[in-house]
């Protein structure tokens, strides 16, 4: 037999009022966002990775670091962030968004150059130069099967400006070295202005330069250069002088090509600029670089040494079929 409750007598009675759920009763159960963070619980929030996110993901699965090296307003931010919002409209370049980590950090950038912005004129968010170095994810499936992850990291130009009186690897940014595929922007900008063009072709191939002679780029490095705002030069007189300026740049890369595992170059044109003569269909180039940037890595295959034998019992085996003696009975 169960046995009844026995009603204390000394207990206040709960009133019906005391168990209506209002907006104040669900105030009171809510843990403090600050409890949460100090019990160790990461909240995802799709803003920029930073270095020991980006190695938390590195540790689950491969993922392939891009370092964008240019000057102030070379297109760095814009062109990571119009791969994203290529994507925004469906396949691109025969690859399906399938995750971003920093949905976030791209939508910030991309703010500005919307409607919802409220400008007269398109513009796109920067990075800081006070800011600690961060990287930008997406993970896309290639040829619709094989997936790929990729890492921007993402620094303000001014930063770079440090490159030149490097004289330590410490001197160095630290993705320079860190990260597989390193991309050299030069400003299309820079190139149609004829006081411009030929210091800007001088500054990126010296950059590869002093990034192999200080040993932080080598072989196990994809190096690519890429011309952005390429509707600035596209008209016939500026084309031809770009064009000369680009191609003794890849002639003087050749000496490089021992060096690192790949130099390529491409162009770039992800939005009209003020200035430009000629519309190029948008995003253009964008669909080359990606698919350079997601290839699949071919690995060398491994050459098989057959170690030198001095033991006799050794070199019996080695002549025996099968590794070894077989006895008749």
């Amino acid at each position: 037999m169960k046995s009844r409750a026995v009603a204390d007598p000394n207990e206040k009675p709960v009133e019906r009022e005391d168990l209506e759920i209002t907006p104040e009763t669900l105030e009171d159960d809510e843990t403090p966002l600050e409890a949460v963070q100090d019990e160790g619980i990461e909240l995802p929030f799709g803003g920029d990775l930073s270095q020991e996110q980006l190695r938390a993901l590195q540790l689950a699965r491969p993922v392939q670091t891009i370092a964008l090296f240019g000057e102030h307003r070379s297109g760095k931010t814009t062109l990571v962030s119009e791969i994203y919002h290529a994507f925004c409209g469906g396949p691109f370049a025969e690859h399906i968004f399938a995750e971003s980590r920093t949905i976030a950090g791209f939508e910030r950038r991309l703010h500005p150059s919307r409607l919802a912005s409220g400008r007269s004129t398109e513009d796109m968010g920067r990075t800081s130069s006070n800011k600690n170095l961060t990287y930008l994810h997406l993970r896309l499936l290639a040829g619709g099967t094989r997936a790929v992850d990729l890492a921007w990291a993402d620094r303000a130009g001014e930063d770079f400006r440090a490159l030149a009186g490097a004289t330590e690897p410490s001197d160095i940014p630290y993705e320079l070295g860190a990260s597989r595929h390193l991309a050299f922007l030069i400003d299309g900008a820079k190139l149609a202005e004829a006081s411009e063009r030929a210091n800007a072709i001088q500054r990126a191939r010296q950059s590869l330069q002093k990034l192999i002679d200080l040993g932080v780029v080598g072989k196990s490095h994809d190096i690519c250069f890429v011309t952005t705002k390429v509707d600035r030069i596209q008209s016939p007189e500026v084309k031809i002088r770009a064009d000369a300026a680009l191609g003794q740049l890849q002639e003087s890369c050749k000496r490089y090509g021992s060096e690192v595992a790949s130099i390529s170059f491409f162009e770039t044109s992800v939005r009209k600029e003020a200035g430009s003569d000629v519309q190029l269909s948008i995003p253009h180039g964008l669909d080359l670089l990606l698919k350079h940037w997601t290839a699949e890595t071919k690995v060398p295959e491994a050459q098989v040494v057959q170690p030198k034998l001095r033991r006799q019992m050794d070199q019996l085996l080695q002549r025996v079929p099968n590794g070894g003696p077989r006895h008749g009975k």
